[in-house]
């Protein structure tokens, strides 16, 4: 390790790094000292608009607006604690899809993860090339992948197709303004759909099939690449000073494993938010034979395994609109007075359409086994049991023999009820992230990674530190009532979509 003179760490202990996770409904940003504590946090909400049937879209430029905000906000906080921004590392959202014009500029609005007008094109995909594309890709074939939605576009809007010189996120996009350099981390450029995991580098038949070049992508990084800022008028909105440096990091799912578990295999992910996943870091890259669960580049040999649900807060919070209560805290309160199991009654929460475990943008959810000893009681949580059950079917795919405990983090990680449930239905032993911002954490372990990599097994000690010491242990009873709603719950998608 480099020795530093004592004004050199002197000066390194006021720097801070700045994590910064653009989110589905949140842009966050929080500034950490190089050890690790937390000295500030920033936030601002983003819009989803749901213009037309299947459209789940944001406005590019609202969202750098908010970018800017959140930055800025930050950037006064460190300030006048009297530390020095130094270092961004960024975290984003996946799946999404901007087409930019000769002058930088999107042509279009984001097409988000939630966007489900590509299900036809993913429909041909999977027709045409089989488990083909998965093992290839490691991506599961959706509407949600932007290799589905290009297919898209090409075909109901091909004047804006002919304009595009360039393909890509929102991230790169903001990475390009404040670089000027088109460039992607290796599992936002994963998520496409159009990157081979077994060269890292784009995949040139599948780009063929898309009407993609080369040209039109940027050039695909590790995660713990580093670039230099320039002199943007994005930079100065910012705040950015001279000398500040970025590194790329990853996506938002990518980096709340690393935040959440660190690089623990025995350890599961659950993450539950607006939407919901199932994670597990692997060795090497973990293929599902069924073609059931995506496997991401995280940094060096380590991977991300798992899938990603739309069944999270979102689809609780639609339950509690039809139940007639406040939000989602209300809704756990009230399915704590119905009894493990709801009486009989479930719940297939496919209210968004699903990705995994069955990737169809086109399933629709609804309770079933109601009688008339049923009330909101019962129906609030079978809602509940119906979200973690859709957790397990994943969790299903992956190495489950090698787990001994889960840790849970996002908005329902905070509710006992929620981690109890949890624990009952994968019996394992059940804690909370303490840190609520796992994706932020995580940027900020890879910032670390680049800047002290000698230091990184300093990992499991903040790792341990992240977690709440109240472990919530699985009862054998509930877990037995569980297993066999599972059981019955792992139909409910034939009985709701084969033909009668």
């Amino acid at each position: 390790m480099t020795s530093w003179t004592a004004k050199e760490q002197s000066d390194a202990h006021h720097e801070v790094i700045v994590a910064l996770d653009i989110g589905t409904s949140a842009t966050k940003a929080v500034a950490f000292t190089r050890s690790g504590v937390q000295v500030a946090l920033a936030r601002a909400n983003n819009t989803l608009d749901h213009p037309q049937p299947d459209y789940a879209i944001q406005d590019p430029r609202a969202l750098l607006a908010t970018v800017e905000l959140v930055l800025r906000e930050i950037g006064d906080q460190i300030a006048k604690a009297g530390f020095r921004f130094a270092h961004l590392s960024l975290s984003a959202t996946m799946h999404g899809l901007l087409v930019f014009g000769s002058d930088g500029q999107p042509l279009i609005s984001l097409m988000t993860w939630a966007d489900g007008r590509a299900s036809e094109e993913a429909d041909t995909l999977r027709r045409s090339f089989g488990h083909r594309l998965y093992r290839a890709t490691a991506v599961p074939t959706h509407a949600m992948t932007p290799f589905a939605k290009l297919l898209w576009l090409c075909k109901h809007e091909p004047e804006v197709w002919q304009r595009a010189v360039h393909v890509g996120s929102f991230k790169e996009w903001l990475l390009w303004q404040w670089t000027g350099q088109w460039v992607v981390d290796e599992a936002t450029a994963a998520a496409t759909g159009l990157f081979n995991v077994q060269t890292r580098d784009w995949d040139d038949e599948w780009l063929a099939y898309a009407q993609v070049q080369r040209s039109h992508l940027s050039t695909c990084l590790p995660a713990t690449a580093q670039l230099a800022v320039i002199d943007s008028p994005l930079a100065q909105r910012c705040g950015f000073g001279p000398g500040l440096v970025i590194t790329i990091g990853s996506t938002d799912g990518v980096l709340a494993n690393l935040g959440t578990v660190g690089l623990d295999p025995r350890l599961l992910a659950v993450t539950a938010g607006t939407s919901a996943a199932v994670r597990q870091t692997v060795a090497s890259p973990l293929l599902d034979p069924s073609a059931r669960t995506f496997c991401y580049p995280l940094v060096g040999d380590y991977w991300v395994a798992g899938g990603a649900t739309n069944a999270g807060a979102m689809v609780l919070t639609q339950v509690a609109k039809w139940l007639a209560v406040k939000d989602v805290v209300e809704l756990l309160a009230l399915a704590q007075e119905a009894p493990p199991g709801s009486a009989g009654a479930l719940f297939a929460p496919w209210l968004a359409g699903e990705r995994a475990p069955m990737y169809d943008a086109r399933a629709r959810g609804g309770f079933i086994g109601l009688s008339m000893e049923h009330d909101r009681r019962h129906l609030a949580r079978a809602a509940v049991e119906g979200v973690a059950l859709s957790l397990r079917s994943i969790a299903q795919a992956l190495q489950t023999d090698t787990l001994t405990h889960m840790v849970t983090s996002g908005g329902l990680a905070q509710s006992p009820f929620w981690r109890q449930v949890l624990a009952d239905v994968f019996r394992l032993p059940v804690r909370a992230a303490k840190e609520e911002e796992a994706s932020c954490l995580g940027a900020f372990l890879l910032a670390t990674r680049v800047t002290n990599e000698d230091n990184w097994p300093a990992l499991e000690t903040l790792m341990a530190s992240n977690k709440t010491s109240d472990e919530v242990l699985p009862d054998p009873l509930r877990s037995q009532v569980y297993d066999e709603r599972y059981e019955t719950f792992q139909t409910l998608y034939r009985r709701l979509h084969d033909p009668v």
